[in-house]
This record gives C-alpha cells, structure tokens and sequence, in this order.
C-alpha cells in the first residue's frame, strides 16, 4: 500500500487557522485550564512527587520495556523520563489504570475539554481537520464504510462523517455524560460504552477505518490498543492516528506551561521511532507522518506565525500534534 505523490502533498501541508485570540473568546478554556490544575494539586506529594501506592505504580517503557531512562520534565508531582532506548516519553509514576479509568467515565475536568471543542474557532479548525482526512481516505478507497473511532468523546468526528459521506460510524467510549448523545448519533448497535476495545466483541477484519484522535497518549498499553485494532481492521484498511508532540515548538517556548503537559491525562508522548516500534509489534506501518498545527495560541506571546517560521517549524518536525497514518504489513 502506498501513497500517491499528490495526495502525499496535500497530506503534508497542515491545516493553518488564526488562534490569536481563541482564549480572549473562549471563557470555558481558561475554565478548564483551571479545573486541570486543580485536580493535579489534588494528588497528595511527598518531596515533590506523588508517590502513594494506592494512587500510582513506578513502570518501564510502555513501547520497549526498558528501565533505562532519563528524567525529561516533572510537573504538579508527576515525573516525564525519556527511554534511553527507544526515546519515548512517558510518566514514570503514573496514576494505576483503575484511577484513571475513574477519571475518563466521570470528570469534570474532561466534560470541560470536551465544551471547549464547542468555541466557534475551535469547531471550525477540527471540522476542517476531519474533511483534510476524510478525503484523503476517499482517495486512498476504503475497502469498506464501516469506521470506528476509539475513545470518541462526545462523537464530533462520527457527528462529521455522517454528515458529511456515506461512511457507517461507529465509536467507543467511556465518558457517562456523553452516552444520551452517543446512542441517539450511533444506536445501541454501533456504540459500545464503558468498555475497554479488548472488552468489545467487534469482528476480525471489520473495519474499512479506524481512527485514534488523541487517544493513544492516554492509555496505559498502548501497544494492546493497536494490536487489537489490527486484528479488527480490514486488510486492506487504515488505522489514523493523532498524538501531541512534546518536541513542538510550542514545549520549547513554552516548557511546563505547554497545555498539552498533562500528567493525568497525557500520560504517553510518542516520537516516530516509538511509534514505529509501536506498531510493528502491532503487525503494522506506518504509511507516513503529517503535521498538524504548528503555531498555537499561547505562541503569540513571543513569536508571529509567519510563513518562514512555519517552515521552519514543519522542517524540523515541531508542530503541536503529528498524525500518522497506519496499515497492515503485507
């Protein structure tokens, strides 16, 4: 399977949108930037770092398993080391997977993520994120019309591509709040609530496309996510895959005030390399990489989003969030 030049061009250029001013407009986003903080205070610390056992467990490399690594950042208790093996980014004392499954079927603080996606100028720029691939998977033929998008949220995506094609959506998600909307876009039979993608009962070979839009980078396996999504996936499918990039020029400028350096809930960040490895023991590849906002709202502050300093952002890989597009091996 491969790409065609002009598709690939299209791929590569990233949606751009002027988010100067998105929180002067957006009140809900200062209150949920808030509400994030206040829940990682919440985690009682001890010199520094949370480290009651009944709250988190010490782990290894969720890619390679090693235990050699180096400390990357600690932030509000919780410690980012890098793999000295394969340069993945992770939290070191992360929260136990029963304490954050807690988390993702009810909290406030991710209720709160989700209304932010509501502000007009952040709508926008994900709709037209979503038609940038959808498209692009119209080119490339699905084998089939059936997608599944893993950790869902509130459906925004499935909401779009209904609209918007005659794709068959179907999604998987935890959050309580979002179960009315859920069953009334999709129905009981292609929406599966509360349940982890191993837990669900999908088919072998099923799905045309499915879709992680910042999933991976929560889950406590994520090598389990993907392996299970290659057995569901039709051999001639897709899996579409978006993560925050903690090498974005955003975290150099920015450090720990970066929004995306959350410890609860980001508690993976991959490089390509992790990614690869990620998925060859999936039985996967990567097709390619694509780069999706380079310049967000907070860069304002110290820089212009010219077209020299995109550029310059896209050519060393520093963009906020990269996408990558996934197949089987043949």
């Amino acid at each position: 399977m491969t790409i065609s030049e002009n598709l690939l061009r299209k791929l590569l250029s990233p949606v751009l949108t002027d988010n100067k001013r998105f929180r002067k407009e957006s009140d809900v986003t200062s209150t949920y930037f808030k509400a994030v903080q206040t829940e990682l205070d919440e985690f009682p610390k001890l010199n520094g770092l949370v480290q009651d056992k009944d709250l988190v467990h010490e782990r290894s490399c969720p890619i390679c398993q090693s235990r050699q690594n180096e400390r990357f950042v600690v932030t509000s208790g919780f410690e980012y080391v890098s793999c000295t093996r394969c340069s993945h980014v992770f939290v070191r004392n992360m929260l136990k997977e029963s304490v954050l499954l807690r988390k993702y079927t009810h909290s406030v603080v991710d209720d709160l993520q989700r209304q932010r996606k509501c502000h007009q100028g952040l709508s926008d720029y994900w709709d037209r994120l979503y038609e940038k691939y959808r498209s692009a998977f119209e080119e490339l033929k699905l084998p089939n019309r059936r997608v599944l998008d893993i950790g869902c949220g509130d459906g925004r995506f499935l909401d779009y591509i209904t609209r918007t094609s005659t794709l068959i959506a179907y999604g998987l998600e935890f959050a309580d709040s979002e179960k009315d909307r859920l069953l009334n876009l999709l129905g009981e039979e292609r929406y599966v609530h509360s349940r982890t993608l191993q837990e669900a009962s999908y088919p072998k070979n099923y799905f045309g496309l499915i879709t992680l839009w910042g999933v991976l980078e929560h889950v406590v396996e994520p090598n389990e996510i993907l392996t299970k999504a290659s057995q569901i996936l039709d051999p001639l499918g897709y899996i579409l895959v978006l993560v925050p990039n903690i090498h974005s020029r955003a975290y150099q400028i920015l450090g720990t005030k970066t929004p995306t350096l959350n410890p609860r809930a980001h508690i993976n960040f991959f490089c390509e390399n992790s990614m690869s490895i990620c998925c060859r023991q999936a039985g996967l590849r990567i097709l390619t990489m694509c780069q999706e906002l380079p310049f967000i709202d907070l860069m304002h502050k110290y820089s212009e989003p010219t077209r020299e300093v995109i550029n310059s952002i896209l050519k060393k890989k520093e963009s906020y969030y990269h996408t990558y597009i996934i197949c089987k091996e043949s």
